[in-house]
């Protein structure tokens, strides 16, 4: 196809009405190494206004509405409610008379490039609605860590900042404490560097949530500070006998 010709009048006369029609106009030879060449070329486009057609007159959306449209991002907690009851967050409220129950036990991670940093097991500690968002917060078993998210069916967002929505008790009273914030340490550090927020069923099966990658600004990040507080931290352990 040629630049600036006319896509309708393309397709009519040289694409696949050509083809079925070749006894009678034979215009396109899909035998000849070049007419074949060209059709496998013209594949992506013909696939993409068929997508485009079953869109507008089927109501099918296209392969990738799952990832334009954010989905993904809350496609766990989506499933635990019903059609009006997620129709109701979707406007960025609750359905006066539905039942909205969500599990308790939950598993928090952050991840980058294949390498992920786990808070471990939480629970559900409240969750409301907030500037048309369901707003929960998840507890450490410890109860040393919180960490805040909202779930934006509005938009189909995960939101979490990693400097505003989390909270850490210090204890460092017992070698798991100190365990515990060193992985906490960890977990910040992926978020600040790009990092995603995943949240997973108990089980560790059914991902429930996932972010985009944390994008901060105007943070200047210390990577050697960062190192040298697990330093401090693992001389810590060192201290405490094996639990």
């Amino acid at each position: 196809m040629q630049s600036g010709e006319d896509i309708s009048t393309y397709i009519a006369t040289q694409g696949r009405h050509a083809i079925a029609h070749a006894e009678r106009d034979d215009i396109v030879d899909p035998d000849d190494p070049a007419d074949h060449q060209r059709i496998i070329q013209d594949l992506p486009l013909m696939r993409h206004l068929a997508e485009i057609a079953m869109e507008e007159r089927l109501e099918v959306p296209r392969p990738d509405a799952y990832w334009k449209d954010h989905v993904y991002e809350l496609a766990g907690f989506s499933k635990l409610f019903t059609e009006a009851g997620l129709e109701a967050l979707r406007r960025g409220e609750l359905a006066p008379h539905e039942k909205y129950e969500c599990p308790e036990h939950y598993f928090v991670l952050a991840r980058k490039q294949g390498k992920c940093f786990p808070l471990g097991k939480m629970k559900m500690f409240e969750g409301s609605i907030f500037n048309k968002t369901l707003v929960i917060i998840l507890e450490s078993e410890s109860q040393n860590i919180r960490v805040r998210v909202a779930l934006d069916f509005v938009n189909e967002r995960l939101i979490f900042d990693p400097l505003q929505d989390v909270f850490f008790n210090q204890t460092r009273n017992s070698r798991s404490s100190v365990l515990e914030e060193i992985e906490f340490k960890k977990f910040l550090w992926c978020m600040f560097c790009n990092g995603k927020i995943e949240i997973w069923d108990e089980t560790g099966e059914q991902q429930m949530a996932i972010s985009q990658s944390c994008i901060l600004t105007n943070v200047l990040l210390d990577y050697e500070a960062h190192q040298l507080q697990l330093e401090q931290l693992n001389k810590l352990l060192d201290q405490f006998p094996p639990d």
